[in-house]
């Protein structure tokens, strides 16, 4: 749409809103809307310019997408505000970015032999433990 929120305008005795000046950004012309509520959607605008000629967009500027975060180019992922046409929110772009990031490490195990690498600490053999054990059950008698 061509019109901006440039100041919300409040009640001066409760503060509630009551209003917001919006700017025609095709005519400049200034208007206040009455309200009793607003919902600020951000991301309204993807931020994918920088992506241009790199993977495919969409009309609105969208990353198109070949599975849940998946670009045109193989590991390159997107979520949330930069390919979400119909939710455009900062909570489902937090859920797409866990699913891009489980995608993306799935993506570089499979492609580059990427692998999670965990400690695990040495405890000695496998029955080393058993007398301790044994010993703590009983009150620090050995059998």
């Amino acid at each position: 749409t061509p019109f901006r929120v440039q100041q919300w305008v409040l009640d001066s005795q409760n503060q509630q809103l009551t209003g917001a000046i919006i700017k025609n950004t095709d005519t400049a012309e200034e208007t206040v809307l009455l309200v009793e509520g607003a919902f600020v959607m951000i991301g309204a605008t993807p931020n994918t310019d920088w992506l241009r000629g790199v993977v495919s967009l969409d009309g609105e500027g969208l990353v198109q997408l070949r599975s849940a975060t998946q670009s045109s180019v193989p590991g390159i992922f997107a979520a949330g505000e930069v390919s979400d046409n119909v939710y455009k929110q900062a909570i489902t772009a937090s859920a797409a970015g866990a699913q891009a990031a489980i995608d993306a490490e799935r993506w570089l195990r499979e492609t580059r032999g990427v692998h999670r690498h965990v400690e695990v600490p040495a405890t000695g053999p496998p029955d080393s433990n058993k007398e301790e054990e044994k010993q703590a059950a009983t009150g620090g008698e050995r059998q």
